[in-house]
């Protein structure tokens, strides 16, 4: 039985993000593929935040959550909801070095993301908090799976 590319990510990501409760959404209408996780930190002075929705909080825990969006290259959405939109063809196919290099970059922010939400909120003159997609080093972590192999797109 071949694997298509939802069911290769799905499998790739599950162990990968487990961590930081990461899921990956398939929205076979729209044509896209959502992988969203969450950091969490504690709140131990109880600070007022503010999150992008201008939702304020002050809970003890703090959650942040951010994701990637594959989308059909035809068909571009116009959000800004996300860490990086990353295109594909649906009749080529995604390649495994694409998904794997996402995934792996993901989990470097999400890891280091950890850390920096720790200090964002021990630092009183911190103003906003946010993960930052650097092109090249996904780039790199790509590269470092060789040859491209392309998976289908499920026919649905």
């Amino acid at each position: 039985m071949s694997t298509d590319a939802i069911e290769f990510l799905v499998n790739y990501a599950q162990e990968k993000l487990a961590p930081y409760e990461g899921e990956v959404v398939w929205n076979s209408k729209d044509h896209t593929i959502e992988i969203i996780a969450s950091i969490f930190a504690a709140n131990e002075d109880r600070i007022l935040l503010e999150d992008a929705n201008d939702l304020n909080s002050n809970e003890e825990l703090v959650e942040f959550s951010d994701g990637i969006l594959f989308f059909d290259q035809k068909k571009r959405p116009s959000t800004t909801d996300y860490l990086v939109l990353l295109a594909f063809d649906r009749k080529k196919g995604i390649s495994t070095a694409l998904l794997q290099g996402a995934i792996d970059y993901f989990v470097e922010l999400l890891a280091k993301g950890q850390d920096d939400l720790v200090t964002f909120l021990a630092d009183e003159q911190a103003e906003i908090f946010e993960l930052t997609w650097d092109e090249s080093r996904f780039q790199q972590i790509v590269k470092q799976y060789g040859d491209m192999v392309f998976l289908p797109y499920p026919k649905f």
